[in-house]
């Protein structure tokens, strides 16, 4: 993921990896420049005797509109500094400035020169103190949208600065990890136009570019709830954040809190003085808003010199029993620890005694462990007693809300917050609050320690947390269960489901509905909703009508509830992208080294071949791992009693690893985190020239897991490696799986959904890898990766891989032939390796298919052998064809499908679709009838019927489409013997 970094926070004595949405921060005619945060000592001055860099801001940064004119030229810029060194005055620094395209974003190493450069100042910089330390520039710089700035420091006072360390923004706000910076630190005087800068980095100086002016107040932040609950947070004290931006003392400072909408609310506060460059918190008197509904929550100071800082406003939603310090939804990045765990906790309080039934969190990446935990205020300032915690969950993308039941009961103050308790980041949202406010935001570490730090002031960083509390009626929706949100799932189909508690104190004994929706391409393609019950503090898991329409690409769902008397909405309604595609077969192509795939479901029914689930019980041969059988890979080779030529290449043994694989190249000196650690297939380096069952942490260490095996052995058509009961290292959830290596170089894959652990082994199955790969890395076929692209299971599932040089059954001349009231399939097929039969299969729809009759194949042959099957009873209407070539190993070719036309029905096509104007209904009908057509908008609602009296042949029937709305709609046409239904979509 882009914009990952790594940040020691001041304070800190763990590394926090930050995710950055909103580089910039600007106020007055103040922009900081922040990006990705980071620490450098070879920055800002250098430790060395001699130091130069070059440093690249995007306009993006700046703001295109700032320091435009000689009245808002660039006149101070200031550097943030980390830690102090000696000795504190810096003489002989310059500064050059100049503008450059927009398309310069990155630098190469190589020699530096002035030329084209403003020199903005030639002085002494001191810096005595950590934070934004800077100078005045002796000449202002004004810079043209549409172009990037540039600045070059030199420093030439032949003195170390080695104790130095200064605030990085790494990359820029489009990437971290771009060079953006170049510089030089040496004991030689440097010489524009013949000093090469040798050293490219991502560590540019964090820097303040400024335009002061006479008089400049500045409103920096304003303090206050993003949304609030009544009676419980009133009376609620509003703050805000004031600072002096001129250069003269501002005397009698008026600052005015004005709310409106749901509520209304007036108060000013005066400053007595604030002198130039201070900074003051206005506190405001006590609101209590008595109406719930969305405020705006607006501070005010008289104007000045500059205008475009004297106002800010804040949007807040007053609720019955939510709160949060965001304002909106919309993340600045996110915050956790990487190889440690700990707490990020926010403070909240209540005027009243009240429990908290539900908390809200927000993540901008899912996948990790993490508990919810409530402190109480015996901290004194800070947390102190753990009153609750949850149980393990597992977080997700975007909003995850955890019930708590029963209730947690709290009098006043309160925290709650997120416990990190694996070591890989947790990745909790937060929006960039500078200053940050006090005594509100704390973090510990390791998760459990009493010792709290603040993260003022430094740290500028508030959680996006919401906790919810106990109200009489308050239904919501927990979580989207499928499809998972930001998931890759099969087309073939969809099964929704979601959860759906009673937060609320009252049962809830007469239903309300539950409505789950999906959107395609913008439009809604399905909806489902079901009548529910729910007593106080239950939970439900709602499935709903399974989906068939879906089509590759991006999708959302939303599910909602609907509760006349909810006192809550917040938690009505709960939406999560995901995309779909075909997963569950594909053809040969260069990169995956011409194997094509497909897996035993119906998902993969247009398939050429189709595996047949077909386990094998094995209980001989069982490999010895000796005491241990976790990231073991076997020291000796096992011998094929065949050459397997996998990728072209012939082989006569191949080693096994205790996680799920097994490979043609001798692995025993890879490390067990190589061998162990899902990957994307192909990827040279690591595990190669291999075939991955389920490459994950297993351990099938007998003393640990005494049902755990492993088998192996065959004959000459083909060998098969068991792992029986592998389980996930640390973990009661096992597997069961096949690899089955065929003599003809097609291998089959097969999971025993019996024999695997229940529940579905979902944290197994969501790190993990599957697929094949040659000796180069270079080709392949991955299947599956942690958890996406669809299920491993298909109750059970077979997965082959086929190279496409064997082909057993090669059919020419596949044809379907109406012959009177009977159907007859024809076919011939040149070759035969193998052949067991053929399987005649008829379809009223061309998607779902079921077996009418069989004809034995002649095995092996390389001639041409003629077939023939009758249809003695075909379907009304269309019937669609297809042949199952069964092989004698049980796998499965497919012919194309063919379709025949038979009396007793109508054939209907529409055009053009999507339509704009006039929509061309053509019904081609054996005999006259009567047709009723109707259509349907996507919601299930009759907007257009009509009866037309039809003949029999071909007869077109026109329909206005400027009489509906845009969207996708049914046609349905019923007939006196047939219903027929189409599909459009109105431009």
């Amino acid at each position: 993921m882009k914009n990952k970094i790594l940040l020691t926070a001041n304070n800190f004595k763990h590394l926090f990896l930050l995710i950055f949405s909103f580089p910039l921060i600007t106020f007055s005619q103040t922009v900081q420049i922040t990006a990705n945060p980071g620490q450098s000592t070879n920055i800002g001055i250098g430790p060395s005797n001699y130091h130069v860099s070059e440093n690249i801001y995007t306009e993006v940064e700046i703001g295109a509109a700032n320091f435009n004119s000689a009245s808002t030229a660039i006149n101070h810029i200031d550097l943030n500094v980390f830690a102090l060194g000696t000795p504190t005055s810096v003489n002989n620094y310059r500064i050059y400035l100049k503008e450059v395209p927009l398309t310069t974003t990155t630098f190469t190493t190589g020699i530096y020169n002035t030329t084209g450069y403003t020199q903005v100042f030639n002085g002494t910089f001191n810096a005595s103190a950590t934070g934004w330390v800077g100078v005045d520039l002796t000449t202002t710089f004004v810079r043209t949208s549409g172009n990037n700035l540039q600045l070059l420091i030199e420093r030439m006072d032949n003195v170390t600065h080695g104790a130095y360390s200064f605030n990085a923004a790494r990359g820029n706000n489009t990437d971290p990890a771009l060079i953006t910076s170049r510089r030089y630190n040496s004991t030689v005087m440097p010489v524009p136009g013949t000093t090469d800068l040798n050293t490219g980095s991502a560590f540019r100086p964090q820097v303040q570019l400024r335009h002061i002016n006479l008089n400049d107040a500045a409103i920096t932040q304003v303090y206050t709830l993003g949304k609030l609950p009544i009676p419980f947070a009133n009376p609620h004290v509003i703050s805000a954040n004031i600072i002096n931006n001129g250069t003269n003392t501002i005397t009698n400072l008026n600052v005015t809190l004005n709310i409106t909408g749901a509520n209304s609310f007036t108060n000013m506060q005066t400053i007595p003085s604030l002198a130039s460059g201070a900074a003051a918190t206005v506190t405001f008197a006590a609101f209590n808003p008595a109406v719930t509904g969305a405020n705006n929550v607006d501070v005010s100071i008289p104007a000045d010199d500059f205008l475009g800082d004297n106002n800010l406003s804040v949007a807040q939603t007053v609720t019955n029993n939510a709160y949060t310090y965001a304002y909106g939804t919309v993340a600045s990045g996110a915050v956790g620890l990487n190889a440690n765990t700990g707490d990020f906790v926010a403070k909240f309080t209540s005027s009243s005694p009240t429990s908290v039934n539900q908390v809200g969190v927000n993540f901008n990446a899912g996948g990790q462990p993490f508990k919810i935990g409530i402190w109480d205020k015996s901290g004194i300032g800070k947390p102190g007693l753990l009153l609750w915690e949850s149980t393990t969950q597992t977080s997700s993308v975007g909003v995850f809300t955890l019930p708590i039941s029963p209730a947690v009961a709290i009098t006043d103050t309160f925290y709650i917050g997120v416990r990190q308790i694996g070591t890989t980041n947790i990745s909790f949202s937060y929006q960039t609050e500078n200053p940050i406010r006090g005594n509100t935001f704390f973090f510990t570490s390791p998760t459990g320690s009493t010792s709290w730090t603040d993260f003022a002031p430094g740290n500028p960083f508030k959680f996006m947390i919401e906790p919810r509390l106990t109200i009489a009626n308050d239904v919501g929706i927990t979580s989207i269960n499928s499809p998972l949100g930001a998931s890759s799932i099969d087309n073939c189909g969809i099964l929704p489901q979601a959860s759906i508690a009673n937060f609320g104190s009252n049962n809830q004994s007469s239903p309300f509905n539950v409505t789950f929706s999906i959107k395609q391409s913008g439009s809604v393609v399905y909806t489902d909703t079901k009548p529910l019950t729910l007593n106080s503090g239950e939970s439900q898991i709602v499935d709903f009508a399974p989906f068939t329409g879906s089509i590759t690409g991006s999708d959302s769902s939303i599910v909602y509830t609907s509760l006349g008397t909810d006192g809550a909405r917040n938690n009505d309604t709960l939406v999560n992208t995901f995309t779909s595609n075909n997963f569950s077969f594909g053809t040969a192509t260069a990169p995956s080294g011409l194997y094509a795939f497909a897996n035993s479901t119906t998902c993969a029914a247009p398939s050429t071949f189709q595996p047949t689930y077909n386990w094998i019980t094995q209980t001989s041969n069982e490999i010895n791992w000796g005491a241990n059988g976790d990231d073991s890979v076997l020291a000796n080779p096992i011998a094929l009693p065949f050459n397997f030529n996998f990728f072209g290449i012939n082989y006569n043994q191949f080693w096994i690893c205790s996680n799920g694989w097994i490979s043609f190249n001798n692995p025993t000196a890879l490390s067990a985190a190589t061998t162990r650690t899902p990957v994307t297939i192909p990827l040279a380096g690591g595990i190669d020239n291999y075939i991955a069952g389920l490459l994950a942490d297993l351990d099938i260490t007998t003393a640990t897991y005494a049902d755990a095996h492993t088998y192996y052995g065959g004959d000459a058509s083909k060998f098969v490696i068991t792992f029986y009961h592998a389980h996930l290292f640390g973990s009661t959830e096992y597997i069961s799986f096949q690899i089955i290596l065929n003599s003809d170089g097609n291998i089959i894959i097969q999971y025993n959904e019996t024999e695997t652990s229940s529940p579905k082994p979902t944290d197994l199955l969501n790190a993990c890898s599957i697929g094949i790969e040659n000796t180069a890395g270079s080709q392949g076929i991955l299947y599956r990766l942690n958890g996406s692209k669809g299920s491993v299971f298909g109750s059970p599932l077979a997965l082959q891989f086929r190279p496409t040089g064997i082909i057993p059954v090669s059919i020419i001349n596949f044809s379907v032939q109406r012959i009177n009231k009977i159907n007859k399939i024809n076919w011939s097929s040149s070759q035969e390796i193998n052949s067991l039969n053929f399987i005649i299969e008829r379809s009223v729809d061309g998607r779902s298919f079921s077996a009418i009759g069989q004809v034995p194949a002649n095995t092996n042959s390389n001639r041409v052998i003629d077939y023939s099957f009758i249809d003695n009873a075909p379907n009304k209407g269309i019937n669609y064809y297809r042949m199952q070539m069964v092989n004698t190993d049980f796998s499965k070719i497919f012919s194309p499908i063919k379709s025949v036309r038979n009396e007793g029905t109508a054939d209907v096509s529409i055009y053009p679709n999507p339509v704009r104007d006039l929509l061309s209904i053509m019904i081609n009908s054996d005999k006259p009838d009567l047709a009723i057509i109707s259509i349907i908008d996507a919601f299930g609602k009759l907007v257009y019927t009509r009866s037309n009296n039809i003949a029999a042949g071909v007869n077109n029937i026109q329909f206005d489409a400027n009489l509906i709305s845009k969207g996708t709609y049914l046609i349905k046409i019923q007939l006196s013997s047939d219903k027929i239904i189409r599909k459009f979509f109105k431009e």
